[in-house]
């Protein structure tokens, strides 16, 4: 362990906020167990420790920070969950501590759109410029805006705090503010309770087309070269390219009936007959 620098509370906080590491779906590295992660998600910074891997993407649970001092060896500590976490490299013989250099401080800009699109340019052909291409458009997507996404997200409710409070994944949660997640009769009444709101209001929330996304969709140059390029990938309809397509359309598109990825130019059609 003596490649690690004890870290205080102040380093913390200052190599947190100066840090900038691109994500790590984009190939500048790869995330690892224990590391401190500052967490963009949509315009919410969280601060996390990395507790799981899952194909280069981290799987994250805040951290809290606090100022206390159990001793010398133990300058500064944050609390995730109800664990206490110490970041210097102190190790205890019985019950190891979890011990963070300043070179594994990352800040990340987590776009779940992005990083499927580069998944598919890996899987399928390098430098794919078609995807490269899809990925800038998909940003012309404001989604969640005046939607269920935006609601929970104006509420202060993170990733992190949906996944605890309604029992979901970290993907699931990151769907459900960005709108993309298809709702439960379970899920209306959880998030209802929530916002203390009641159940048909959070059903009019999730089922609302964002004004933007209809704005951006009404462009005849960016459908028709959506639709082109839809035709001439058809062979690349795998799960990964399907999100990365059709994925930031699934809520407003749930108006025309919601199916697997097998038929997802059908449903591209359908939608845009729909939407426009």
């Amino acid at each position: 362990m003596s490649d690690l620098t004890p870290l205080t509370f102040d380093d913390l906080v200052r190599f947190a906020s100066r840090i900038q590491v691109g994500a790590p779906t984009t190939g500048d590295r790869e995330p690892e167990r224990g590391e401190l992660w500052r967490l963009n998600w949509d315009g919410v910074t969280e601060l996390g420790v990395v507790v799981d891997v899952e194909e280069g993407v981290p799987i994250t649970v805040p951290a809290t920070l606090t100022r206390s001092r159990l001793s010398e060896s133990q300058p500064s500590t944050a609390r995730v969950g109800d664990r206490l976490l110490h970041f210097d490299a102190f190790t205890d013989a019985t019950h190891p501590i979890p011990a963070i250099a300043f070179d594994r401080l990352v800040s990340s800009e987590v776009d779940w759109s992005t990083a499927t699109v580069d998944e598919a340019t890996t899987s399928h052909r390098d430098g794919d410029a078609s995807l490269r291409r899809l990925a800038s458009w998909n940003q012309s997507f404001s989604v969640g805006s005046g939607g269920l996404g935006a609601r929970l997200k104006s509420a202060g409710f993170t990733p992190s705090l949906l996944r605890r409070e309604l029992d979901l994944s970290l993907d699931e949660s990151l769907a459900l503010l960005r709108d993309h997640r298809a709702l439960s009769d379970d899920d209306t009444t959880r998030i209802s309770r929530l916002l203390d709101t009641t159940s048909s209001e959070v059903e009019a929330l999730a089922g609302a087309v964002p004004a933007s996304l209809r704005a951006a969709l009404s462009r005849r140059r960016f459908r028709e070269r959506v639709m082109a390029l839809a035709v001439r990938r058809k062979e690349l309809a795998s799960r990964a390219w399907g999100f990365a397509l059709f994925g930031v359309l699934e809520t407003p598109y749930r108006q025309t009936g919601v199916g697997g990825m097998e038929d997802w130019q059908e449903r591209a059609d359908r939608f845009f007959e729909v939407a426009l």
